[in-house]
């Protein structure tokens, strides 16, 4: 639910964490998961709780601050974690549009900066292309869904009619365990930071609109750290 009282909004519900730049502003069912980042696969984006905003008289500045639900519990607002606090700033100045923010994803710690994320997202319009970056200061994973590292992601996309358009994305993602191991040599200490990996993907995808209401795709994508090669279509 949402609420507008001039250029202010309040909203109230389930709702999606603002972070992750554009590439989590894509509706689910636009997006190809074969070239997504692993902070999308494993970030439970959508949580319970309340946002507010304020839209500049311009209407083309807006700033949200958020509380949600952290996606490390079980269930909402579980007793023992704390929630997820999230600013935003989102921009739309003709060509080109910005979605930065940081969100404190909740734990058992309040504020623990092992949990900030940064989201820095990006897009220009260039006549028939669409040219998109998103920076995020973490990378994902399936058990931690954080870990240190960063994530970069490229698009580039070719529209020249509402027929057809050709999408080329690419990323790559720093991931590095939280493991630190302390060795003792006489007085002297020694700290390791073991690397969990480094993955190189990307892909093509084809969008045909045959019809009104219909896409048919194609997609291809490649991912280094697990050496594995993906082709998929469909409708």
């Amino acid at each position: 639910f949402t609420w507008e009282i001039g250029p202010f909004s309040l909203s109230a519900g389930k709702d999606m964490v603002t972070t992750g730049g554009f590439e989590f502003d894509d509706y689910d069912f636009d997006v190809h998961p074969e070239l997504c980042s692993a902070l999308w696969q494993n970030f439970s984006c959508y949580q319970w709780g309340g946002k507010l905003g304020y839209t500049t008289p311009s209407e083309k500045t807006y700033f949200g601050l958020q509380v949600t639900a952290s996606p490390f519990g079980e269930r909402p607002f579980q007793k023992d974690l704390f929630p997820s606090f999230s600013l935003e700033w989102r921009g739309d100045y003709g060509p080109v549009r910005t979605i930065w923010s940081i969100t404190s994803v909740g734990s058992e710690y309040p504020f623990f900066p092992q949990n900030i994320l940064f989201a820095l997202g990006q897009q220009a319009d260039l006549g028939d292309f669409t040219i998109g970056i998103d920076w995020f200061s973490r990378s994902g994973d399936g058990e931690d869904i954080l870990l240190e590292g960063s994530t970069l992601l490229g698009t580039v996309q070719y529209k020249p009619s509402d027929k057809f358009d050709l999408l080329v994305k690419g990323g790559f993602e720093n991931a590095q365990e939280n493991l630190i191991d302390l060795l003792m040599a006489g007085e002297d200490g020694i700290v390791y930071t073991h690397t969990a990996g480094h993955n190189l993907f990307g892909g093509v995808a084809l969008h045909w609109y045959p019809v009104e209401n219909l896409r048919l795709h194609a997609v291809a994508a490649y991912h280094s750290f697990r050496k594995t090669a993906m082709l998929s279509v469909g409708a």
